[in-house]
């Protein structure tokens, strides 16, 4: 054999090797099984555990939740409309701060906002309200 090709063998092999290890470590990681489908064509499924009801109905709450707050402020949207629908001049409403916790499946959300009063002045409010998760409603419990 050709000198130059025995000592390139080495290397060569330590190549392959790690190639093949690094190609068996992807495929190892992947989750999806592939099936044929009625035309004989390879079809990719994800392996999906199976959710419980109780699973399934958490995540749907969970979603809710997330789908109640703004992603630009943390406001509660539903909350800060109702605000807005009942201040004097509702161009100056500016929210400060919004603040939930969990009260079973509802939401108690308190929330601070700046907004003009009846003479003009920009004054700091807050109020606190429940979040219905069963009908989707909002209802003032106090104004501070």
């Amino acid at each position: 054999m050709n000198k130059r090709f025995i000592d390139i063998l080495p290397y060569f092999l330590i190549f392959i090797l790690s190639f093949f290890i690094m190609f068996m470590i992807i495929n190892g990681n992947n989750k999806n099984i592939k099936i044929f489908n009625q035309n004989n064509k390879i079809e990719n499924k994800k392996e999906e555990p199976k959710k419980t009801p109780e699973q399934l109905e958490k995540e749907k709450h969970d979603n809710w939740v997330e789908s109640q707050f703004s992603k630009w402020d943390g406001s509660h949207r539903g909350l800060v409309k109702l605000v807005k629908q009942n201040l004097n001049d509702p161009k100056s409403f500016e929210h400060v701060e919004t603040k939930f916790i969990r009260d079973g499946k509802d939401l108690i959300i308190v929330m601070k906002y700046r907004a003009k009063n009846v003479f003009g002045g920009l004054v700091l409010n807050g109020i606190k309200a429940k979040a219905s998760y069963r009908d989707n409603t909002i209802r003032i419990i106090e104004q501070f």
